[in-house]
């Protein structure tokens, strides 16, 4: 696609697998979710060229060490001759690193295989933008905080106060908390091509948004597209301190904070929106009052995007937004007999009812 940038909002269920297409032709891949209707590496093998009996793909960036975007690395892997990894630089502790999941675990691994032989690069803000460049696409990464800066800043009164009422509502602590670090080291990214931007937030949350990024990089945030993050849950507006699991909550709820979304001021936003059946908001994102929130956003114009309508497509300059028939392509579906297909979940939800708009 010359002088074109495209992005495919992959239908892999909740989790997320976007692929990019730059305008030289290269591709990044944007996270390995499995699952859903689509099978991403079964699609990336009718478009990527060979290279010594493998598919070639230039560039994989992984957003953070959860399950749901290291999806399977080893058949990635395995599969695919991978020109240059980007992924999240944050450091875990010793006693931190044994809880990790496994698969996460299992790229560190493929990544220290690699150090000699390729040019990966371990993505963590010290106190300035990270600025990197492909052709005329800029890739401009915000988040994830260096350890060392994250340990100073948790030990602010601000945050440590967050942290707390955070902790207090948090049944079983000690393997919760873990969760929570590894959203702070979620890498978030705006990647603009001819004056339009595309944000990547991978699972970073309140606690980022609040307390790092929107104090340094304000101006860096905005974008024409939002891939909300977390799939579309509460967690970025609301911290789970302030607003019970199953609590309504709207912009006017005390502790919720929308300067993080005034900031991207989106027209397009796209979540997950893969609810299990009988699952409430906090079990299975995205949070119904998130997304009127998103909804009711001036800029949005009610144009909400939900993968699991179809895996959707946004193509820059024209700035066009469509949902791709690519779900319905037998070549593509999941393997419903492989340990990455979905089961059977409900409809999705509309986004049709709003808030009143309080945005302006």
């Amino acid at each position: 696609m010359a002088n074109k940038a495209k992005f495919t909002f992959f239908n892999v269920g909740q989790g997320d697998a976007t692929l990019l297409e730059l305008p030289s032709g290269k591709f990044m891949l944007i996270d390995n979710k499995g699952g859903g209707k689509v099978d991403v590496r079964k699609y990336l093998k009718t478009i990527l060229p060979k290279k010594d009996d493998k598919y070639f793909l230039d560039y994989f960036m992984l957003t953070h060490a959860h399950a749901d975007h290291v999806g399977a690395v080893n058949e990635l892997f395995d599969e695919f001759e991978i020109g240059e990894i980007w992924y999240t630089g944050f450091e875990f502790k010793k006693k931190e690193e044994k809880e990790l999941p496994d698969q996460y675990k299992q790229f560190l691994k493929k990544i220290k295989e690699r150090e000699n032989t390729h040019a990966d690069k371990d993505i963590a803000v010290e106190n300035d933008l990270i600025n990197v460049q492909i052709g005329d696409v800029k890739f401009e990464f915000m988040a994830p905080p260096t350890r060392d800066v994250w340990d100073q800043l948790k030990e602010s009164k601000e945050v440590k106060a967050y942290l707390q009422r955070l902790e207090e509502s948090i049944e079983a602590g000690s393997s919760k908390s873990l969760s929570d670090l590894i959203h702070v080291g979620s890498i978030v990214c705006r990647i603009t091509y001819m004056n339009s931007s595309v944000l990547i937030t991978g699972d970073g949350e309140q606690l980022t948004w609040k307390y790092w990024i929107m104090p340094r990089f304000l101006r860096s945030c905005s974008s024409k597209l939002l891939h909300a993050s977390h799939h579309g849950s509460k967690g970025f507006f609301i911290s789970r301190g302030d607003s019970g699991k199953d609590e309504a909550f709207d912009e006017n709820t005390e502790g919720c904070f929308t300067d993080g979304l005034l900031s991207v001021a989106p027209s397009i936003v796209v979540v997950t929106n893969k609810t299990k059946p009988g699952d409430k908001d906090h079990q299975s994102p995205p949070n119904e009052y998130a997304v009127k929130i998103y909804s009711s956003f001036r800029n949005v114009k009610r144009t909400v995007k939900f993968t699991s309508d179809g895996s959707i497509q946004y193509v820059i300059p024209d700035d066009q937004i469509s949902v791709l028939d690519i779900d319905s392509d037998k070549r593509f579906a999941v393997d419903s007999s492989s340990e990455q297909a979905s089961a059977t979940f409900e409809k999705p939800r509309s986004p049709a009812v709003l808030f009143p708009n309080r945005f302006g």
